[in-house]
């Protein structure tokens, strides 16, 4: 295809200095002189098209009509133009589409999703973690910027002094691509707005690219945002009525456990570990553990091992506002730039109003994911970021965790209880560049200084910066009466090649199957690890329960010994059967998942193996809360189902 997209830039070259050179004498010469423009539009478009499907190793598009429609919109602007400034028109729709096809080729490495455009909303983030972006280029890439680049020189070197001769031919040549164009933007406009079958706010972005191909589903993505801005001013009261008593059916079921509350009102050390996944949770790589100190924590408190990644595009904000305020993240763009205004009945505002004094600490900047706006609304009263706690020793994007630790032992050492204290790791943040020797506490062989090697590296890192922060508290007697709650922000999105795998399978003592799927990023290992443990728990537990990082916030509620706010759409974790929602419509529970692949759902046990769907069919009625937790978003209505019982 790149090698189509080379051949076609040379022949336009070719063509278009010939044309200057020689000019323009027979008739049918003027006819080509009207097509090669749109032509290398057209062509140029789909060429991007099958490379982006390539790149991101999915399918063809299955709907021809579907490229020609979506093809036929970028058609439509050069039409109406002659000679050098259909040119010009043409060579900027390719630069603008092959920009943006590599933004969306970087941006679905990453995020599996296309960049949406609420993501403009966040764009210093992104420049924020330009590094990671970096990481995600490959040399393949240069082809669209190659495309790009032609596509100026395109509009610069086509012939502009040529005197236009109309004839008959040419106007129904032009008559004739007019309504080709025409029939196709009605094909698209179909595809867009009449697709049977799909619901509007739930759906796989695989599913819709290999349908539609990456334009068309640009397109469905604006018309669903179009559609949300809409029916924001549709809600009403007989709207809010059903979310009520949606909620009320929640906090009215009655779990038959004997999981008693572990710390009635003590203090909450609660601990935020970047891409943190539960699988490198009790696993050795080359004979050594992995999270020793995790390790024992869950060995000595309660552990819950099938707590799901339920966040969308923004990944870490979405993990904080998961476990914040127990609803479900926007499935475009982050909360905490979307809806900054919104009045937030989350963890740390419930403890405030217990007289909890609240703090969080976190070694980058405050502007990160709007955290100095959101966080004094969140309920936080003191916080402290990178001015507050200083830059250096830096590993990665900012001060290093085990700096962290020490720095905020210093804080919380003054506190008088009860007191909660919000901390944020960073240290193991993407592209899991490599430590340097002296801040490794692994040995991981021949896996050193490949991705899955230095991810593993960071997380023992990490987890020795964990040790420090619990131990140093336990020194200064601040750990008598803390729970301790740990848990990942998100899965690590890691990927490794087959050579990688064979070492791995030497290495590292997890099942085969396993490796395949943490190096194919299946979703049965997108799991977090979430751990609580007191120092007074006698008997530690290992909690099964299928939960999600929407289930967080109201286990600490009631381990505190406190009923979780109306407005929370997550429930205790207490051993009882459960089931978890994600933001595409993927669905969970202790034996099967629900996932939507092509077409259609399909039921899928923990090895990935397909099963019956009639496994998944209690899962298929999960939908709905998804739905009715983003109007309490978009609504703003948190706080009134709060104070409104």
């Amino acid at each position: 295809m790149w090698f189509l997209l080379f051949l076609i830039s040379i022949f336009c070259a070719t063509y278009a200095f010939s044309i200057r050179k020689r000019g323009i004498k027979k008739q049918y010469e003027w006819l080509i002189f009207d097509i090669v423009p749109i032509a290398y539009l057209a062509i140029v478009s789909v060429l991007l098209l099958y490379m982006f499907q390539y790149f991101a190793g999915l399918s063809h598009p299955r709907y021809i009509r579907s490229i020609y429609g979506s093809i036929s919109l970028f058609l439509v602007i050069p039409l109406f133009f002659f000679g050098k400034k259909r040119a010009v028109l043409s060579g900027i729709l390719v630069f603008f589409l092959s920009i943006l096809v590599l933004v969306d080729t970087i941006y679905y490495r990453y995020f599996q999703t296309l960049i949406p455009i609420m993501a403009l909303s966040f764009s210093r983030q992104i420049w924020d973690t330009r590094d990671s972006v970096a990481d995600l280029i490959q040399l393949s890439d240069f082809w669209y910027v190659f495309s790009a680049i032609f596509g100026v020189m395109f509009g610069i070197i086509w012939p502009s002094k040529i005197k236009r001769q109309s004839n008959r031919a040419q106007f129904k040549v032009n008559l004739i691509i007019s309504l080709i164009i025409f029939i196709g933007i009605i094909v698209a406009f179909v595809d867009v707005v009449l697709i049977k079958g799909d619901n509007w706010r739930v759906y796989s972005w695989d599913n819709q690219l290999q349908r539609y191909g990456i334009y068309n589903t640009h397109n469905i993505a604006l018309f669903k945002d179009f559609k949300e801005w809409r029916e924001l001013n549709d809600f009403d009261d007989r709207d809010y009525q059903i979310i009520s008593n949606f909620l009320d059916q929640k906090l009215s079921l009655k779990h038959d456990v004997e999981i008693k509350p572990v710390a009635p009102k003590a203090n909450l050390l609660l601990i935020q570990v970047e891409s943190l996944q539960e699988w490198v949770i009790g696993t050795k790589v080359n004979g050594q553990e992995i999270t020793p100190y995790l390790n024992k924590l869950a060995d000595s408190g309660y552990y819950f091992p099938n707590i799901w990644d339920q966040t969308a595009s923004s990944h870490t904000a979405d993990g904080e506002y998961l476990v914040m305020n127990s609803q479900h993240p926007l499935n475009k763009g982050s909360v905490y730039f979307r809806r900054a205004e919104n009045q937030f009945v989350s963890l740390p505002w419930l403890l405030s109003k217990h007289d909890y004094f609240t703090i969080s600490a976190h070694g980058y900047k405050s502007s990160m994911w709007n955290r100095s706006v959101i966080y004094p609304v969140l309920g936080f009263k003191n916080i402290y970021f990178q001015d507050e706690l200083g830059e250096e020793p830096k590993i990665g994007l900012g001060l290093s965790d085990i700096a962290l630790s020490k720095k905020t032992i210093n804080i919380i050492k003054d506190l008088n209880s009860p007191w909660m204290s919000f901390v944020i790791t960073l240290t193991n943040h993407h592209p899991f560049d490599r430590l340097s020797e002296e801040n490794r506490f692994i040995d991981v062989g021949r896996l050193s200084g490949s991705r899955l090697g230095n991810y593993i590296e960071l997380v023992r890192y990490t987890d020795e910066s964990i040790k420090i922060l619990c131990e140093g508290l336990r020194e200064k007697g601040k750990l008598d009466n803390t729970m301790v709650a740990i848990y990942g922000d998100h899965s690590a999105m890691l990927s490794f090649n087959y050579e990688i795998r064979k070492i791995a399978y030497e290495l590292i003592d997890l099942r085969v199957n396993k490796i395949k799927m943490i190096a194919h990023r299946k979703w049965p290992i997108m799991k977090v690890p979430f751990i609580l443990y007191h120092p007074k728990i006698s008997e530690p537990l290992l909690v099964n329960t299928a939960g999600g990082q929407i289930d967080i916030a109201p286990t600490i509620l009631y381990h505190l010994g406190f009923e979780k706010s109306r407005s929370m759409f997550g429930e205790p974790l207490l051993g009882q059967d459960s089931s978890i929602v994600k933001w595409d419509g993927s669905a969970a529970n202790q034996w099967y998942m629900l996932k939507q692949d092509k077409e259609k759902s399909k039921c899928w046990d923990f090895d990935y193996n397909e099963v019956d769907m009639r496994h998944c069919e209690p899962l298929l009625d999960e939908y709905s809360e998804i739905e009715y937790s983003w109007s309490v978003t978009l609504h703003n209505l948190a706080m009134k189902l709060h104070l409104n019982p």
